[in-house]
């Protein structure tokens, strides 16, 4: 509940982010997608960002006998913020999905990256001493994993980019197409300027 309590209470400002996002759809897009591809690029190793590669912490004394219901929500409430930047860029695509879905999908969508995020986390909690050995007997294999994930990554933004600027160019020509033949009629229809609604508080 502690982790997944920060994804839903992002998606509680999704009517906001999808007003934005219906206005700045496409630069959003790209921007996600060439953020996304300086990641995969960190991950594989092929650049630095050195605040990415960097550990923050903060030491706590946490000791089993005092753990409680409470605590262990609130370190999975700190937790989720901690992971928030690790895994941000797979989260902002869930918002955008979220955003533009009805408000019920939205909050499946939040709801199921949100069980997805915690699945590794309540098997490590089962199988901890195994996972531990796995994981130390394992590190090259979790490093190439890591590296084929980062790809996938690279794949998605690359998409996201090219779709964007496609549609970048699609919007631009069909612009250009307007001013032109408005400067051989007198009258321009707008309504071909603009495809909106306008709607109220209560939609």
């Amino acid at each position: 509940l502690g982790i997944s309590i920060i994804f839903f209470v992002m998606g509680l400002s999704l009517d906001f982010v999808r007003n934005f996002i219906s206005d700045y759809q496409n630069i959003i897009t790209l921007v996600g997608g060439v953020l996304l591809v300086f990641f995969a690029l960190n991950q594989i190793g092929l650049i630095d960002i050195k605040p990415l590669n960097k550990e923050y912490r903060i030491d706590s004394d946490i000791n089993k006998g005092k753990m409680n219901y409470f605590k262990a929500y609130l370190l999975g409430f700190i937790f989720s913020f901690a992971w928030t930047p690790c895994v941000g860029p797979m989260l902002a695509n869930v918002l955008i999905m979220a955003a533009s879905s009805e408000a019920a999908m939205g909050n499946l969508l939040i709801a199921l990256y949100a069980l997805g995020f915690m699945i590794p986390f309540l098997l490590l909690g089962l199988f901890f001493t195994r996972a531990l050995s796995f994981i130390k007997a394992k590190k090259a294999m979790l490093m190439n994993l890591s590296r084929i994930a980062a790809i996938i990554i690279m794949f998605f933004g690359v998409t996201m980019i090219i779709d964007a600027s496609n549609e970048i160019i699609t919007i631009q020509n069909k612009y250009n197409e307007l001013l032109v033949s408005s400067s051989h009629s007198e009258s321009v229809d707008t309504s071909k300027l603009y495809d909106f609604s306008l709607k109220d508080q209560y939609g």
